[in-house]
């Protein structure tokens, strides 16, 4: 029997998804219900077929489910997931089990804190939660192992195709459908995510990890015309429709960010180069203006050092000089790749010359150009 439907202990005995996401709406109109519903799959899927979303959690189960994400996480990423679990617990379940959910997260912030596990660690786990015999196909395609360089994965893409291959797994647990792919069952699941507020373009990178991940791990070689069409159509359609989260009016132009970015720079120097939240705010600005004016993704920010991949050459030019491993693409083309650009930009030359001579001797560790530690990105 397919469960698209989610009950709990407040006044609305039976909510979909959809019903949760107008709830919120209600209550909240300035919050944005997707991330709050995207954890909520997330937590059901962590839980499986056995235990559905309509019954409420124990203190165990939380206690569990907390310690599972901040093992794949740092700690403010996993409370501020269980957060989002909490916002829709008075709907699914009640107010008590909001504040239980509230209770769990306080009480694992004040814990001693743990060592972190590695990216292939957390990688190798959540693999683990799969069935013994899909397993060896997916670590096979971690940089870790052996093994041709043009067939591995980065970390992030396996870490998402094994999330999808979770949903999907739960999905066909609770639905009685075949694990196996097929157009029909694609074109099922595609409706059950439009039904609970998923969008068409996420609905078909969703389906498009899976296929991608059953052929890997499950059936290499696996192939379906009909499941392709499926993800064809929904991609195209996407398309079509755009960004939900997106309007004309909410783009911000590059221009934009670097003029706001060298309006705190301004700010900043107004408060003096001795302060440090001074300095703070000076590097923070300085971070805006350079991600606008290098068009790469943020994860490339971390890599932004003075004096190694940030130089200045003679005023007003810069030279930007990033690793493969900072850009998006291909695995086996990462080695081999990199950024490497002058840039001619008067107003930033002046800004990273006047940061490292004045305002990033402040930090602690004067190395690099946006200290991991202070780094608010």
């Amino acid at each position: 029997m397919k469960q698209d439907r989610v009950t709990g202990t407040s006044p609305a005995s039976a909510c979909t998804f959809q019903a949760v996401r107008a709830a919120l709406r209600s209550e909240w109109p300035d919050l944005d219900p997707d991330p709050i519903l995207h954890e909520l799959r997330a937590f059901s899927a962590w839980r499986g077929a056995a235990r559905p979303l309509m019954v409420p959690p124990t203190r165990q189960e939380m206690d569990a489910y907390l310690v599972e994400c901040s093992a794949q996480h740092d700690g403010h990423l996993a409370a501020l997931k269980l957060h989002r679990v909490q916002t829709a617990a008075p709907t699914l379940w009640g107010m008590p089990y909001a504040s239980m959910i509230a209770i769990v997260r306080r009480q694992r912030q004040r814990a001693p804190k743990t060592k972190r596990r590695s990216k292939t660690e957390s990688l190798l786990a959540l693999i683990g939660r799969l069935p013994d015999e899909w397993q060896p196909g997916l670590i096979a395609r971690m940089g870790s192992e052996s093994g041709s360089r043009k067939l591995k994965w980065s970390a992030d893409h396996l870490n998402s195709v094994t999330h999808a291959l979770l949903r999907w797994l739960a999905w066909c647990e609770g639905s009685g459908h075949d694990v196996r792919p097929a157009g029909i069952t694609f074109h099922v699941y595609a409706g059950d995510l439009a039904e609970e507020g998923v969008s068409t373009r996420s609905a078909s990178d969703y389906l498009g990890r899976i296929l991608s991940g059953y052929s890997t791990a499950c059936d290499p070689g696996f192939t379906s015309v009909a499941c392709k069409h499926v993800v064809s159509r929904l991609n195209a359609r996407g398309k079509v429709e755009g960004r939900p989260t997106k309007t004309g009016e909410q783009l911000v132009g590059a221009s934009t960010i670097f003029d706001l970015g060298m309006e705190i720079i301004e700010n900043a120097r107004a408060l003096g180069p001795r302060d440090l939240f001074a300095a703070r705010d000076y590097r923070n600005g300085l971070l805006l203006a350079m991600a606008a004016a290098v068009p790469q993704r943020a994860r490339a920010l971390s890599h932004f050092d003075i004096g190694q991949t940030v130089m200045l050459l003679e005023r007003p030019c810069l030279h930007v000089r990033l690793p493969g491993s900072a850009l998006k693409l291909r695995e086996h083309q990462k080695e081999h790749a990199g950024y490497d650009r002058v840039l001619e930009n008067a107003g930033l030359w002046h800004a990273i010359d006047e940061y490292s001579r004045v305002f990033r001797p402040l930090f602690d560790d004067g190395s690099a150009m946006f200290p991991r530690r202070c780094c608010t990105y």
